[in-house]
């Protein structure tokens, strides 16, 4: 890789690291927050193994994983998102400030995957 490619790879690793990150701190302050339904438990302990997971699939692609390590990462967004934006239907629709919410966990997410998809490719490409 180019010197330029591989410090694009590197902030996007990061990038993607730092999104999970945030994933598995949203889910650990919800499991140890005061009382919570159970169901409201386990949308937290899915939002720490989507973490978790978009970590591993960001490790898999820096080591060679491919196209595989991006369809793991796609398939753990898209369900998270599909998980998030249910919950969010709670009511039945989404209010004004939840859509905002929506759209940031979307491009978060989106992020996330396109981080391991850029590295993936490159390093396919190497």
């Amino acid at each position: 890789m180019k010197r330029t490619e591989q410090i694009t790879a590197t902030l996007l690793s990061l990038t993607t690291v730092a999104i999970s990150m945030l994933l598995v701190t949203y889910g650990v302050a919800i499991v140890f927050g005061e009382k919570t339904p159970l169901w409201t438990q386990i949308f937290a302990m899915t939002a720490i193994a989507s973490g978790a997971l978009i970590i591993a699939a960001g490790a898999w692609a820096w080591f060679g994983g491919g196209r595989e390590a991006t369809k793991m990462a796609k398939m753990v967004s898209v369900a998270f998102f599909v998980l998030y934006v249910g919950v969010s239907m709670d009511v039945g629709m989404i209010s004004g400030l939840e859509m905002i919410a929506v759209l940031g966990i979307g491009m978060l997410l989106w992020g996330s995957w396109f981080g391991v998809y850029y590295v993936a490719n490159r390093r396919a490409h190497t």
